[in-house]
């Protein structure tokens, strides 16, 4: 298996993201708000994957496969040194490949290396292949949310 490439976000993105998204969902039987993307573009003047609100709290990355946009990942802060993972998608055909494990690794690498403790994960309950994910990865579910500690911290205990 070859790892995918993972880049931050650029502003060029919002098209290939926001439809691989809506492909996400759309098999999931979900709507288009889920995930932040309902905002409307063009009548905010933003984007709404950007994490430019945040600085150096928040990251957003793409995953290309075969030249093209094929994934997301986002992560953003919550509060008392807990972070937020957001906007993990893959199109459905990048699924089962150990693609979604690599960007979720790089996104708590990169949570550590700014100095969150915890990181936190809402999912809505269709997403089961995304819930298994985070469970390999050792978050642990409690009252509908998924945590885990990151590396080098103490175990998670809330």
């Amino acid at each position: 298996m070859t790892d995918p490439l993972i880049r931050p976000f650029q502003a060029w993105d919002i098209g290939p993201v926001s439809s691989l998204v809506r492909t996400v969902l759309a098999q999931l039987d979900l709507g288009a708000d889920v995930g932040g993307l309902g905002v409307d573009v063009n009548a905010t003047g933003r984007d709404p994957l950007e994490p430019d609100a945040h600085g150096d709290h928040a990251a957003t990355w793409v995953i290309e496969g075969d030249d093209e946009v094929v994934g997301t990942i986002s992560v953003g802060p919550q509060q008392n040194g807990t972070c937020v993972l957001r906007r993990l998608y893959l199109l459905p055909e990048y699924q089962g490949r150990g693609w979604g494990t690599h960007a979720l690794r790089h996104a708590i690498d990169w949570a550590e290396q700014v100095g969150y403790t915890d990181m936190e994960v809402r999912l809505d309950p269709a997403m089961t292949r995304a819930s298994k994910l985070l469970e390999q990865e050792g978050f642990q579910q409690k009252d509908g949310r998924y945590h885990r500690s990151i590396p080098g911290h103490e175990p998670y205990r809330k």
